[in-house]
């Protein structure tokens, strides 16, 4: 089984081009015979080994049970990022939704007047999609209901 949250400091600073490198050099490993104990918790030896099968091992080594979810995470940290004073990263500081102090989570990310970590912007990106509604980096929708056409 894999980890129900993300390792401490994985995702902090990770790019989404760094975490899709990691899964292409896990590829190229596998397919030259090494890596497979990274493998081995999620498939066994005998099934192909591809692409979108080192992307699921990557996404579930961060502690998400998807690509599509480590992607948006690391996709939506990079929005929030830049609303997040690094000053105010502090020791002490707490998630304004869920209360856990910084000690206990990956991520803690600080805007003027709340805080919130990275497990309680998981749930707000699956609340989203649930409820249909589109998820944006610029202009572009990542997830949920198609923008308007015309």
């Amino acid at each position: 089984m894999w980890p129900k949250k993300p390792l401490a400091g994985h995702c902090r600073r990770a790019s989404l081009q760094a975490i899709k490198d990691k899964a292409k050099r896990l590829l190229k490993a596998v397919q030259a015979g090494e890596a497979s104990e990274r493998v081995a918790p999620y498939f066994d030896a005998h099934s192909a080994f591809s692409l979108q099968r080192a992307q699921l091992v990557v996404a579930r080594e961060y502690g998400f049970g998807s690509w599509r979810r480590l992607k948006a995470f690391v996709e939506l940290l990079d929005q929030l990022q830049e609303l997040a004073p690094e000053e105010v990263q502090t020791a002490s500081a707490h998630c304004s939704f869920c209360k856990k102090p910084r000690q206990e989570v990956s991520k803690l990310i600080c805007g003027s007047n709340s805080t919130i970590c990275n497990e309680c912007v998981e749930v707000c990106v699956d609340v989203l999609k649930d409820a249909g509604a589109p998820i944006r980096r610029g202009g572009d929708v990542l997830a949920g209901a198609s923008p308007p056409s015309g």
